[in-house]
């Protein structure tokens, strides 16, 4: 249900205090889920019509149930942000730590899984 993880990119000097997570955000329920534990189940398109989607939590995990998601929204352990949804998929950027102070943009996929 998600694409494995990409290489990590090398850290441009330039770069290296751009990248790091928003302090003091208040955390959303799916940061407590492993992006592994995330599956992609469909999408609807809201009243604006904007594409929504929805994706469920194994049962392992405390948010058990189908979740709608929208771009912007934050879920799995590593600051993963919603940067697109797609029909087929969702875009995530994740930041990584690389150590004290120093961190990484990682891209992820959730895949639409066939049922």
């Amino acid at each position: 249900p998600f694409q494995a993880e990409r290489a990590l990119l090398p850290i441009q000097e330039d770069e290296e205090n751009s990248i790091a997570p928003i302090e003091n955000r208040t955390p959303e329920p799916l940061e407590k889920v492993r992006i592994e534990n995330i599956s992609m189940v469909g999408t609807l398109e809201d009243e604006d019509g904007n594409l929504v989607a929805l994706i469920r939590v194994s049962s392992s995990e405390n948010s058990n149930g189908v979740h709608p998601v929208n771009v912007g929204d934050y879920l799995g352990l590593n600051n993963g942000k919603i940067i697109s949804l797609h029909p087929s998929h969702i875009a995530i950027n994740e930041i990584v730590s690389q150590g004290k102070n120093r961190w990484q943009n990682r891209a992820r996929t959730i895949q639409l899984i066939n049922q």
